[in-house]
């Protein structure tokens, strides 16, 4: 695997730093061009990373074997509003 391009390395980090005041943990994992964003809240999951297709999330339950839904994206920034609603707490 190769490195990945700065450019989708500030784009991980960028999506951490808007997630970081909604999200209990987010950090960027795996390695090289496999590099993804994970975050967890409210019993909530999401991975994001970029495909060939755009920026794509799997949403899950963190208790589930297997994501309650994914989606591709056209950009950072409405992926990140989705996963902001999907990690954001629960309304009671």
């Amino acid at each position: 695997m190769h490195a990945p391009t700065q450019e989708y390395r500030t784009a991980l980090e960028s999506v951490v730093a808007t997630l970081r005041g909604i999200a209990d943990d987010v950090s960027i994992r795996g390695n090289h061009a496999g590099q993804f964003v994970f975050a967890t809240a409210d019993g909530r999951a999401i991975e994001l990373s970029q495909s060939d297709d755009g920026v794509w999330v799997e949403f899950w339950d963190t208790d589930a074997d297997s994501p309650d839904h994914e989606s591709t994206y056209d950009s950072y920034e409405s992926a990140v509003d989705d996963v902001s609603q999907w990690l954001a707490p629960a309304s009671t």
